[in-house]
């Protein structure tokens, strides 16, 4: 649970049954609910109480998958490569901007090929590379995308400045 102010945060599990109960600690008019599964599947809603307790049904949603390859700048695959996504404040299905920030962590193959699964969808994500042998980076801006899988994109890694 968040607050419409987004200062008053609220977390609770799922039961076995898939039942949960927030008791947030105060009263409003309006409660903003962002649910996540473990593999990162979202739904977010908006309840307008009008009884003291009620119940909500959430279906959680399908998440992003970004993929692609590194290459050096001859066009040679660059084989591992820490490439790192980080996403935030995003315009989201939802209609309103919302501090949403996620990141995630994958190493090239021995072909350059990198995936990065479990994303939020709706968010606009810098991708950026890092050869920790040679220094050669790259960087990216992606996005915003719906849910499903995107790419192939291409990362040109850049001989570090010097």
């Amino acid at each position: 649970y968040v607050s419409p102010a987004g200062d008053n945060i609220s977390f609770a599990r799922t039961r076995a049954d898939g039942r949960f109960i927030i008791r947030p600690g105060f009263e409003a008019e309006e409660y903003r609910l962002l649910a996540a599964t473990e593999d990162g599947s979202l739904c977010r809603v908006e309840v307008v109480p009008h009884e003291r307790e009620h119940e909500i049904v959430l279906v959680l949603g399908r998440t992003l998958a970004l993929h692609g390859t590194a290459l050096d700048p001859e066009g040679r695959p660059c084989p591992d490569v820490q490439v790192i996504v980080r996403g935030g404040w995003a315009q989201v299905s939802w209609g309103e901007p919302v501090a949403l920030h996620t990141h995630a962590i994958a190493e090239t193959d021995v072909l350059g090929r990198w995936r990065l699964e479990r994303l939020v969808p709706g968010l606009t994500y810098t991708v950026s590379a890092r050869d920790a042998m040679t220094g050669a980076s790259a960087r990216r801006e992606l996005g915003p995308y719906q849910p499903g899988e995107r790419g192939p994109f291409t990362l040109r890694m850049q001989p570090p400045a010097e």
